[in-house]
């Protein structure tokens, strides 16, 4: 028995999903894109500043929280996406997926949300407090044992004790592990093993070589292809449907950070300059 997400059907062969996903691709594709989505991730690697020194949380006694108290500002640099990378919902969005959406909405503004609720009390960062762009990165990078890299969506935000107290200490003591972006599909297709078919097979071919996961494509003989979304809002979540989306950094001061026009000076990534594409301030879409 082979349950497929997304469906809710259950099938009794691969040969039967792959005839249902030809006969009905197109209302399937309709339904995708007329749904609101959130991708998510989970890997963490903090990194704590205070007053611009490191602090080391590995000395932290039980029941101690080894990062000052008086800190009201935290910057954090976290991965809300990657690319080539099959999830739960059996989505693998393409690089270049996010280009038309920063393109058309830079210099506006994103939220960073708690779990996905746009109201005022759950609002972790305001648009102005938070930087967007993609930025290529090592598989290694990303806690992926694999050659290659994956285009990833970059979400660097001012955490202000005073706009989200509560969310605010959960970032200070790490119990962010997962985050998520919002999204809406604009073009997506359906990548099927088909032997007898070589529209299909040409599709599948173009696509499975970059994925880097896909053993469960394989096994399943289909999955979704993201080639363009656009971007409604970034998330801190209990759980997510890409792993693939760590935070890369935390760093604490005492003082109000300046405005998200002035680039953070600590940058950990070690990717060439010319490779990364930055658009700021982006609309909530």
């Amino acid at each position: 028995m082979i349950r497929i997400p997304f469906l809710n059907k259950e099938f009794q062969s691969k040969t039967e999903v792959v005839t249902y996903l030809k006969q009905n691709k197109q209302q399937l594709v309709n339904l995708k894109k007329a749904k609101e989505h959130h991708t998510d991730a989970a890997k963490f690697q903090y990194t704590f500043l205070a007053e611009g020194k490191p602090v080391d949380v590995s000395k932290a006694n039980a029941g101690t929280n080894p990062v000052p108290d008086n800190v009201d500002t935290i910057q954090v640099k976290v991965v809300m996406n990657s690319t080539n990378w099959l999830d739960s919902h059996l989505d693998v969005h393409i690089p270049g997926i996010w280009k038309k959406t920063l393109e058309q909405n830079a210099n506006k503004g994103f939220y960073l949300l708690q779990e996905h609720n746009a109201s005022f009390d759950k609002v972790i960062s305001h648009q102005s407090d938070v930087q967007v762009y993609t930025e290529f990165k090592n598989w290694t990078e990303l806690g992926v044992n694999a050659s290659g890299q994956s285009e990833c969506l970059i979400f660097e935000a001012t955490i202000k004790k005073s706009v989200n107290p509560f969310m605010f200490e959960q970032y200070k003591n790490q119990y962010v592990k997962n985050h998520s972006v919002g999204m809406m599909y604009v073009h997506i297709g359906l990548a099927i093993y088909d032997e007898n078919d070589e529209k299909e097979m040409e599709y599948w071919n173009k696509y499975r070589p970059q994925v880097i996961n896909g053993e469960r494509a394989d096994e399943l003989g289909f999955f979704w292809v993201v080639t363009e979304a656009k971007l409604r809002e970034g998330s801190a979540v209990l759980f997510g449907s890409n792993e693939i989306t760590p935070t890369l950094e935390t760093t604490e001061t005492k003082e109000e950070q300046p405005s998200n026009h002035e680039k953070p000076s600590d940058d950990i990534s070690s990717d060439p300059p010319q490779e990364k594409k930055r658009s700021q301030n982006l609309l909530l879409i």
